[in-house]
């Protein structure tokens, strides 16, 4: 079997198209094209639907996509590593984090300064991963994906303040208990106009009005610096403003409820070299 020609059809399924597989691959298109159709007929199968708009797996190319999608990046591990020594550790790395998970940002940056070699795809997501048809590598995750495809490492646990400008205080007041919250303008975290209640409120059955509501934690924070609102945030995205008295915490003695931080990556028993290195990396950090 061709592995030049599953290469391209490995890239063609990422990139959803023959044209931008061929220019990445940077080959001719004919000859992409030409190497694909010669591995269909060659498994006597049809691997990929084609259409104007691109390409998509059939339910066999999806099947065939994922069996030899890691076996492909040992292989081209194993190549490179004939070639280079510990230090010089290179190829590529897809992660994927939640939005503003700055403790992330940290460990990806120490990574990649430790070995430059290394290039990194960093994408902000919630959602579940679907690690071979997003083509990821590796998840930070507040949740722990499920299934004998993944593995998932805890890493910490982050639990989240309410923080408010001392402006913001000077004309509202401050809440002296959480049933109080209910009368303050809240930014905090939710998708599709849904506050995510803690369990610090479920148990009281308290219902905080939705102000304003994102899925990153960025614009809360921009929120709360501009006198606008109290927000609920973790201590990672507010502890320098806290330092400097921007923002002060509210409520402090409440009980916080805490997420756990998970590192999520499929399992396999030929990883690459590259998320192997990551994961032990972002293990002793």
């Amino acid at each position: 079997m061709d592995l030049n020609a599953i290469r391209m059809f490995i890239c063609a399924v990422q990139m959803g198209s023959l044209s931008k597989a061929a220019e990445k691959l940077q080959l001719p298109l004919s000859t992409l094209s030409r190497n694909i159709s010669e591995l269909e007929k060659n498994l006597r199968i049809q691997l990929l639907e084609r259409a104007k708009t691109g390409v998509t797996p059939t339910v066999a190319g999806q099947k065939f996509y994922e069996q030899t999608y890691l076996n492909m990046e040992a292989i081209l591990e194993a190549e490179r590593n004939l070639h280079h020594d510990e230090q010089q550790l290179s190829g590529l790395l897809r992660i994927t984090t939640p939005p503003s998970y700055f403790p992330a940002w940290k460990i990806i940056r120490d990574f990649q300064q430790r070995y430059p070699n290394v290039q990194i795809q960093c994408t902000a997501s919630e959602r579940i991963t679907d690690f071979f048809a997003d083509g990821v590598d590796v998840a930070f995750r507040f949740y722990r994906e499920s299934g004998d495809r993944v593995i998932a490492k805890k890493l910490t646990e982050v639990g989240q303040i309410l923080v408010a400008t001392p402006a913001f205080l000077a004309k509202f007041g401050t809440p002296n208990s959480l049933e109080e919250l209910q009368h303050f303008p809240l930014a905090g975290y939710g998708e599709n106009g849904r506050l995510r209640l803690e369990k610090m409120f479920l148990q009281q059955n308290i219902e905080l009005p939705t102000y304003f509501v994102s899925n990153d934690f960025q614009a809360i924070l921009e929120y709360a610096l501009h006198d606008c609102a109290i927000g609920f945030l973790p201590p990672y995205c507010v502890e320098q403003y806290l330092t400097l008295g921007q923002l002060v915490e509210i409520l402090p003695n409440e009980p916080k409820y805490q997420h756990q931080m998970y590192l999520v990556y499929p399992s396999h028993k030929h990883p690459s070299t590259v998320l192997k290195a990551f994961v032990e990396f972002v293990l002793q950090a």
